[in-house]
């Protein structure tokens, strides 16, 4: 039996290891095969002016925490912001999604047995929005990992709370809404559904003594969370309404006449960064003053959609893990319902999102999938005739997905939208194009010998620093300084054009090159065209 234990345990560390080697592997590919993202260097600089500088200011519309982890590379030395791709504050993005994969399949064993959590592994390691927002030095990965330490301690943890356990959960909580303010709808209701669904497990629920205990939870926890957010602004002290570089705000003319919003205005409090940026956010989502324009299936909309995420996720997730999912909550309905518990951040994160006004991209939902995989390796406690044959088909399919967009993961649509090729005519921005291209572009030059190349790029880094030779055409790039040249569309120009440039540009409206279907899609992202 010791024999038999030992040979289960040295082949469980050599499929966990190989899988998250590939999963290493896969990250690192796309660090040095894709250009820096739109939101990076943006991101890298708020950070850097967060840590140097305490000043908050630079970004109202994010608290600070992930951004002072990814520019942690520039205190040694700043240079590092101006790479081309990125490398060193890449690798902290990349070391945090691999430990990510291993909590990741700790907990699923610990939940589900050594089975089900390699499944679930392999499923993660290979899902599209973790492997692109694995590799980027933005907010994304850094909260689902954090969001998902927050869960999943709070559900091992429910039955067994003590003082030392709550302490600890209050202090990842408050690391968790350090990163984004939609962490506060997501834990929130992801914690009330729980909750709904706990009460079962207890006979005294109606007595005073058990709400007397979740109360005192809930005081340290709220206590706990506040002072380790309030850790992340170094301690500073602002306003509950922000210092702001505007003098002509429409609150300084409030505070004339009203004493609580002078008070708010101009007296610094704990936490008030922190306040002033939850406003900001909520003035964001809700202020008509701010422009939030978006894109779903070839329709520009101006205050978004409640339909755009459940849209973008029916398109942009791998069918075989929608197929597993579907039928994995047959086997979560009967055969276990106390794993019930991993459909309350999904729901949560969902209804949350669709409330919004911000639909910028699927990685706002990213902290749903590694639930949605939970849920879905369940398919194994299934049975029905065929069940292992369909599993392996639907995991070949899983993996051939993953080849057709290596390594530009971010460009991956599925059947629904007719594969990669044609994602730009349903979703652009973070969902398909962020700049990611130009080293592939170069690439593309380079091989078909393009001298006159007219470029409309979509980024925030200078196609020059990777040695293409272009004629900058109307573009949204907001680093390249060179003079727009008007679109010379003929037989001895290509034109290249981010698919976000080609629709918020206006070039989708063009009649010459709406006659020419794009002859290449480089980087997954720029289309090619040809007279």
């Amino acid at each position: 039996m010791e024999i038999i234990k030992k040979h289960y345990c040295l082949l469980e560390i050599l499929f966990v290891g190989t899988f998250i080697c590939i999963f290493l592997w896969l990250l690192m590919s796309g660090v040095f095969r894709e250009s820096g993202v739109y939101d990076e260097k943006l991101h890298l600089a708020a950070g850097y002016t967060f840590l140097t500088k305490h000043d908050f200011r630079v970004e109202p519309f994010n608290p600070p925490l992930a951004r002072e982890i990814i520019a942690l590379p520039l205190l040694f030395a700043f240079k590092f912001i101006n790479d081309p791709i990125l490398l060193a504050p890449r690798l902290i993005v990349v070391v945090t999604a691999v430990l990510f994969s291993a909590y990741f399949y700790w907990f699923s064993k610990k939940i589900l047995g050594r089975r089900i959590a390699l499944l679930s592994l392999f499923l993660f390691i290979l899902e599209p929005e973790i492997l692109a927002h694995g590799h980027y030095t933005t907010t994304d990965l850094i909260f689902a990992f954090l969001f998902f330490i927050s869960i999943s301690f709070y559900f091992l943890w429910r039955n067994s709370l003590n003082l030392k356990k709550i302490s600890i959960l209050a202090i990842i909580v408050g690391l968790t809404l350090a990163v984004k303010i939609s962490a506060l709808p997501f834990l929130f209701f992801s914690f009330l559904i729980i909750l709904f669904i706990q009460k079962k497990e207890h006979k005294n629920i109606l007595h005073l003594t058990y709400w007397r205990n979740k109360i005192k939870f809930l005081l340290i926890i709220i206590g706990l969370s506040g002072l380790t957010i309030w850790f992340t602004y170094f301690l500073t002290m602002e306003p509950l309404l922000g210092y702001r570089f505007d003098p002509n705000r429409i609150a300084v003319k409030l505070a004339v006449k009203n004493s609580i919003i002078n008070f708010a205005l101009n007296v610094p409090m704990p936490l008030g960064s922190y306040v002033s940026t939850v406003k900001q956010v909520v003035l964001y989502n809700y202020s008509p003053l701010y422009n939030k324009t978006s894109f779903l299936n070839g329709e520009i909309l101006q205050n978004g959609s409640f339909y755009f995420f459940p849209i973008a996720f029916l398109l942009k997730t791998p069918l075989p893990l929608i197929i597993l999912f579907i039928l994995a909550l047959f086997a979560v309905v009967k055969k276990n319902r106390n794993n019930l518990f991993l459909l309350a951040p999904i729901i949560s994160i969902f209804a949350s999102s669709s409330l919004s006004t911000l639909n910028f991209g699927i990685r706002y939902i990213l902290p749903a999938y590694p639930f949605i995989i939970l849920l879905s390796s369940q398919v194994v406690k299934l049975k029905f005739k065929f069940k292992n044959l369909l599993i392996v088909l639907l995991i070949i399919w899983y993996i051939l997905g993953i080849i057709n967009v290596f390594p530009h993961y971010i460009s991956f649509f599925n059947e629904f939208a007719g594969g990669s090729k044609n994602g730009y005519k349903y979703l652009v921005d973070s969902n398909f194009d962020w700049g990611q291209g130009l080293i592939d572009l170069k690439r593309y030059q380079t091989a078909n010998k393009i001298n006159n190349l007219q470029l409309a790029y979509f980024g925030s880094v200078e196609p020059e620093k990777y040695d293409i030779q272009y004629e900058r055409i109307k573009d949204l790039s907001i680093n390249d300084h060179k003079k727009v040249e008007a679109l010379k569309f003929d037989n001895s120009h290509t034109v290249a054009i981010s698919a976000t440039c080609w629709y918020f540009c206006g070039y989708y409206k063009n009649i010459d090159l709406k006659k020419n279907s794009p002859v290449a899609i480089v980087g997954g992202s720029i289309l090619i065209f040809k007279k």
